[in-house]
């Protein structure tokens, strides 16, 4: 009698988000935890505009967001910019927190991956201060596994800047635990097996 060992991969459904408050004002942003970030900035590409940390206005979850230091943007993102996301493993949702003033328009924002795309259309926006600040925010989840997406001020909607705050995906590394657990499952089988024929002798 031949027994196989068969060894089987759990996805686990691991939530990490990044919320930039565990960084300090005026950090650059290119690499957290592995995401590589990057913009293709529409309004002043000239200036090689860099990715930073700002803690001047209100939040989602104090005290930082996502801005950048192009001169005179006062740490926004403009209408037409994306921001671009890299992830190390592949994930199966993304949810972006987009903030913008009392007049952001609807459909102000999209997240994409591949051909997928949603925006905030119909999506109820939190008040995050009296001043009117609002946030949006959206939820990007395809039906199978992504490593990129693009974070959008669509150009028609967005008459003023806006800023990145919580960026929550869920990946589809498996857990080291289950599959460890899984690996010693059939080989302590095997075991068994071979010392009852052993005791029967």
């Amino acid at each position: 009698m031949t027994l196989s060992a068969v060894v089987l991969c759990a996805p686990n459904a691991d939530a990490t988000t990044i919320n930039f408050d565990n960084m300090t004002a005026g950090d650059t942003v290119a690499n957290v935890g592995g995401v590589l970030f990057s913009i293709d900035d529409v309004l002043a590409p000239s200036y090689g505009s860099t990715l930073t940390v700002f803690a001047d206005l209100p939040t989602s979850s104090l005290p930082n967001y996502l801005g950048t230091d192009v001169p005179g943007a006062g740490g926004g993102f403009q209408p037409g910019d994306t921001i671009n996301l890299v992830f190390p493993n592949p994930i199966t949702s993304l949810d972006v927190t987009f903030i913008g003033p009392s007049d952001t328009l609807a459909g102000a924002f999209a997240l994409r991956t591949g051909a997928t795309i949603v925006d905030s259309t119909g999506v109820t926006p939190l008040q995050l201060s009296p001043f009117g600040d609002l946030a949006f925010t959206l939820h990007l989840a395809p039906g199978s596994p992504f490593t990129t997406a693009s974070l959008i001020g669509v150009a028609n909607f967005a008459p003023t800047g806006f800023n990145i705050d919580d960026i929550t995906f869920t990946n589809t590394v498996p857990d080291g635990g289950a599959t460890v657990a899984l690996m010693i499952g059939p080989l302590l089988g095997l075991v068994l097996y071979r010392k009852r024929l052993l005791d029967r002798r």
